[in-house]
């Protein structure tokens, strides 16, 4: 049993029953609870009636497809998704992963491999590192309680980050002044998935946008040749 997992509740988006059945089944084997959603509907009123740990989400779903859930669950939350999709083309891994999906895997698939990507997604969002608190200019990192804030001389406000865009915000604030390429990088946002480079542009855009909303603008700037760095 994978203790990422165990006690977890996952929702399982998908509109073929086969491949809910086989999911649901191997993530119960892990110990886990699961709730299934038949189409796109189903899946917000799902999650926002089960509030589960995880969601394993289809792309071609009847009602709303799988980009439209996801965008959905983004605007509210920072639930972990990992997007299982017979769409292969980079294009839609990106658009998945730029909406801010933690993993993308596409099908056929072994259900084991999608345990594993569960663990390592929870692991992630849930964090293996000892308490600190980070701080550089107005961004202030707890990764004990996984928040992060930026300080104004108004106010002090909180990020609503995804899992990915923690990690990133996270590892950069320890070396603020690091270019850091685009593949270390994606090793620390999504090092089990099967994420193209360019990937974490859409993190970073994501993550730039944020930390400009809240009063830390100027942040995240492009390193040429190289990739980004945090301050200046």
């Amino acid at each position: 049993m994978t203790s990422e997992l165990s006690g977890s509740l996952v929702l399982i988006a998908e509109d073929d029953p086969d491949i809910r059945r086989i999911l649901r089944q191997y993530a119960e084997r892990e110990g886990m609870r699961g709730v299934e959603a038949r189409d796109g509907e189903e899946a917000l009123w799902q999650f926002r009636s089960a509030r589960p740990d995880l969601v394993l989400l289809d792309i071609n779903m009847p009602k709303r497809d799988g980009f439209d859930v996801l965008a959905r669950i983004r605007a509210a939350s920072a639930t972990p998704v990992i997007v299982v999709s017979a769409r292969v083309e980079d294009e839609d891994k990106l658009e998945g992963l730029g909406l801010g999906a933690d993993d993308y895997v596409v099908k056929p698939f072994n259900p084991k491999e999608v345990v594993a990507r569960m663990a390592a997604v929870l692991r992630r969002t849930r964090g293996t590192q000892a308490p600190e608190l980070l701080r550089f200019e107005r961004v202030e990192v707890d990764t004990a309680e996984r928040r992060a804030v930026v300080h104004t001389d108004e106010a002090r406000r909180e990020l609503e980050l995804t899992p990915s865009e923690f990690a990133l915000l996270a590892h950069m604030i320890a070396a603020p002044r690091k270019a850091f390429s685009r593949l270390e990088l994606l090793e620390t946002c999504s090092p089990d998935s099967e994420a193209l480079e360019r990937t974490v542009d859409s993190h970073i855009s994501h993550l730039r946008r944020k930390l400009n909303a809240a009063g830390a603008p100027g942040m995240l700037p492009v390193v040429r040749g190289v990739g980004y760095r945090l301050g200046s």
